[in-house]
């Protein structure tokens, strides 16, 4: 999933974002939650902070996301990705990246150049790799009132990945105005990585943004986490992990809690289309490339 430009102006249909302060720490956070808010990272400006949550490099209204997973087209023909021949490719004046219905999602390429080709979608908006922070935020509203209410989001249970499988079940909000794709389909990674990683997985398949001497950046989030770390503890603030595990590496909703380790450093969010109970808005794991 991309993110498609952060506006900084209202625009019909937006919800008006009154921000009562951007001083989110780790620190700080759980009197925050105690005072009965907490602006949510991804919309914070986090430029002099070394981006440690996820933010940006100034205070943000909201963020446009991109409708369903990304598929390819080539000519302006959509192209179906079933092995790394086909998906594992950066975008081209032939090769684009879009966001449609009832076509297959791309698969089979790296996160690296996942993220390269987020980068190359519309570079005059900003456009970007979802970090693990903007997820968090979508999922927050998936849940709350301007979302689905409590309700579990629907999954794509196409086994083909087609887009917009399941209609308005599995809508964020419910209707046709929602982001679909985020349970089920595919799963999607995010830009964050694990520095830990002791296998060199983060050069060989991230190293657009990733690796142990990167730092995170207003595009990618990084994390260091080792196998000592207890599930609920490796997560930032926003990024609905921690806040949202039960027990026994599961989430809200049953959805399937596991994030990166030294073996699986980057990120995927969401489940598959056969992952039954464990898919979900709040489903993450480890991954390897």
């Amino acid at each position: 999933m991309y993110v498609i430009g952060e506006p900084g102006d209202n625009v019909k249909g937006s919800i008006d974002v009154k921000f009562v302060g951007t001083d989110v720490t780790a620190e700080n956070v759980e009197q925050r939650l105690e005072d009965g808010y907490i602006v949510h990272p991804a919309f914070c400006d986090e430029s002099g902070k070394g981006y440690e949550n996820g933010g940006w490099n100034s205070e943000l209204s909201g963020i446009w996301v991109a409708k369903y997973e990304m598929s390819m087209e080539e000519n302006n023909v959509h192209k179906d990705t079933n092995d790394t021949n086909t998906g594992n490719v950066i975008t081209n004046e032939t090769i684009k990246a879009v966001s449609k219905p009832n076509v297959s999602s791309w698969r089979y390429i790296s996160i690296g150049n996942s993220y390269t080709n987020g980068m190359e979608y519309d570079r005059s908006k900003d456009s970007h790799m979802m970090k693990n922070s903007e997820w968090g935020a979508v999922a927050y509203l998936t849940h709350s009132e301007y979302g689905r209410n409590g309700e579990e989001i629907s999954v794509n249970q196409s086994s083909k990945y087609i887009t917009g499988a399941g209609d308005e079940a599995s809508s964020t909000t419910k209707n046709k105005s929602g982001i679909y794709d985020l349970s089920g389909g595919a799963w999607e990674r995010v830009a964050a990585f694990n520095d830990k990683d002791t296998h060199d997985y983060e050069t060989t398949y991230g190293g657009a943004f990733a690796g142990i001497n990167q730092t995170s950046s207003k595009w990618a989030t990084k994390y260091s986490l080792d196998n000592n770390i207890p599930t609920e503890a490796k997560s930032k603030v926003g990024d609905a992990i921690w806040d949202v595990y039960v027990k026994s590496n599961k989430g809200w909703f049953n959805d399937c809690t596991n994030l990166m380790i030294p073996d699986a450093p980057f990120v995927g969010r969401g489940g598959a289309y056969g992952d039954g109970a464990m898919a979900g808005v709040f489903a993450i794991n480890g991954s390897k490339r």
